[in-house]
């Protein structure tokens, strides 16, 4: 829903679930189609991990060089062109909103059930590329330094209950179920965005303490705040390349998008570099996209879109206290 919202019109609008009206149209000659057209050697990079790189490229020419694709060895789909086109659109981020009124009562069922309807907010922001690496590294600071998760999630080493949105939002205001920011990041453009949930008689106060913490972001940075999230990114990116299928992703990924592979300890010394300044500049950056944002649930009379897009055009919350 946010990425339909804040890239409307352009390929990351695009679902990333089939919807299920569609599944039903799905004949054998579109997934082949579909194959033929995007399943290609231009389009593909083979990662290996431990080997000597001229000895694996030889038995990946000898392995897959005389391999025939599904769609070459019947005869109806050889000699016919890929019905489909590869969507070579740039992504451009224009903001807005995607509202689905819902009522999710019926969610909350069993015995004795003490959760309540919750209405859930999402609000986003255009942040940097990948290919712009000085910007998308304190982007991914700023990820760390908001935080976030559920009011009830058990706390740990690295789970992250220093951050602002426990410290400012879940631990202060009662009405708040759940804040979680989030960062991802194309080729093209970016998306940071916070995930909140509260009961539908707070979302305009959701509204409001979910657009302060966004503004905030522009402001002073405690030290001890934001040496905690770069030593907290730090360690998560070195614990997660101890897994080979994230090490051999990682390969693959920034091969396929960049051309060339950089090492842990490169991101490791960048994202050491990152100061306070560079966390202000990029808050304000991104604060001067217009917001996406995207609801369900029940909204009563309050439009949510506007209310955020007024909090971050006056760079001010409508109400000095909340319920």
């Amino acid at each position: 829903m946010i990425h339909e919202a804040a890239f409307r019109d352009s390929p990351l609008a695009n679902p990333k679930i089939c919807p299920s009206e569609n599944i039903n149209k799905i004949k054998r000659e579109d997934l082949y189609s579909y194959m033929k057209t995007l399943y290609q050697p231009n389009r593909t990079v083979l990662a290996c991990i431990g080997a000597d790189h001229n000895e694996f490229s030889q038995m990946a020419i000898e392995k897959f060089g005389s391999i025939k694709p599904l769609w070459d060895e019947e005869l109806k789909f050889k000699e016919k062109k890929p019905s489909g086109k590869i969507d070579t659109r740039k992504a451009v981020w224009t903001g807005g909103s995607k509202i689905i009124e819902k009522d999710l009562s019926d969610l909350n069922q069993g015995f004795n059930n003490q959760l309540p309807e919750l209405t859930h907010l999402i609000v986003g922001l255009e942040s940097p590329s990948f290919m712009n690496e000085r910007d998308f590294v304190t982007s991914c600071v700023i990820n760390t330094l908001m935080g976030g998760g559920g009011s009830f999630s058990a706390g740990g080493p690295g789970k992250g209950m220093y951050s602002r949105l426990y410290l400012n939002v879940l631990n202060r205001y009662h009405f708040m179920f759940s804040a979680t920011a989030y960062n991802q990041s194309y080729i093209d453009s970016g998306i940071f965005y916070i995930h909140a949930s509260a009961p539908p008689q707070y979302l305009e106060d959701m509204c409001d303490v979910i657009g302060q913490e966004l503004i905030r972001m522009t402001g002073p940075c405690d030290p001890v705040q934001l040496n905690r999230a770069k030593t907290q990114l730090q360690s998560m990116l070195f614990m997660n390349l101890e897994q080979r299928p994230v090490l051999f992703e990682d390969v693959a990924r920034q091969v396929l998008s960049r051309g060339r592979r950089e090492q842990a300890q490169y991101y490791f010394d960048r994202i050491e570099a990152i100061q306070e300044i560079d966390i202000q500049r990029v808050a304000r950056k991104m604060l001067e996209s217009p917001p996406a944002v995207a609801a369900l649930g029940r909204m009563g009379r309050l439009n949510p879109y506007e209310r955020i897009k007024k909090i971050i055009a006056t760079k001010s919350v409508p109400r000095k206290f909340f319920r």
